[in-house]
């Protein structure tokens, strides 16, 4: 599970849709819908502590985009992860924690915001793996949960903000990577969350892993 100190290129792509309805059946409009799109690569360097256990410290620069709004934004974050790895019974488990600063400055105005963050997550491995033509996947499935220290806003399409102190996530991962082991580049955990909590309801399509 872990192994010696390294340092991690991420990826990460998020697109995110606000106030989607379960019970409506029909396709929902996504341009009305679209809340953010963002990409945020960082750098992540891994140290074990033991066979168990890692952390690392990160940082992370990127840009994001609203649908309200021409402009975008720079995004920035640094911070501390722990994964902690584990088995119970059949399923082989991940014990998340990061406490993160992160913030946000728009390009072409002096508008911006930064807050922090700690978030704990537990990220399960299902016994099930699919194999189909030489391709082989694995399943995970994960809860998580985020408190926001400070006065933090999330702003819907319509431009209408919404403080947020404390939200939980819940969702499941496609991990296709096992297929490309050759050390050039690695196929992403595929992801569909929904996140909640102090009035907002998010649906998250995020590529990469939660921690």
């Amino acid at each position: 599970m872990t192994g010696d100190w390294g340092l991690e290129i991420t990826t990460p792509l998020t697109i995110g849709l606000f106030n989607f309805d379960f019970g409506d059946f029909e396709i929902p409009d996504l341009r009305e819908q679209l809340g953010t799109l963002s990409f945020v690569p960082g750098l992540h360097f891994h140290l074990p502590v033991s066979k168990q256990w890692i952390l690392t410290p990160l940082v992370d620069l990127g840009v994001g985009k609203a649908s309200s709004g021409s402009d975008f934004a720079w995004i920035y974050s640094i911070g501390i992860e722990s994964r902690y790895y584990f088995d119970w019974r059949s399923f082989d488990l991940l014990l998340g924690n990061r406490f993160r600063y992160a913030g946000y400055q728009l390009h072409e105005s002096d508008i911006s915001d930064d807050y922090y963050s700690l978030e704990t997550g537990l990220d399960i491995l299902l016994p099930s793996n699919l194999s189909h033509f030489g391709w082989k996947a694995r399943f995970n499935a994960y809860a998580m949960n985020q408190i926001y220290f400070g006065d933090l806003e999330f702003f819907d399409p319509l431009g209408q903000s919404q403080k947020v102190d404390l939200l939980w996530e819940v969702g499941f991962t496609v991990d296709l990577s096992t297929n490309t082991d050759n050390g050039i580049f690695e196929l992403p955990r595929i992801g569909l969350g929904y996140r909640f909590g102090d009035g907002l309801g998010i649906i998250r399509l995020v590529l990469g892993r939660m921690f």
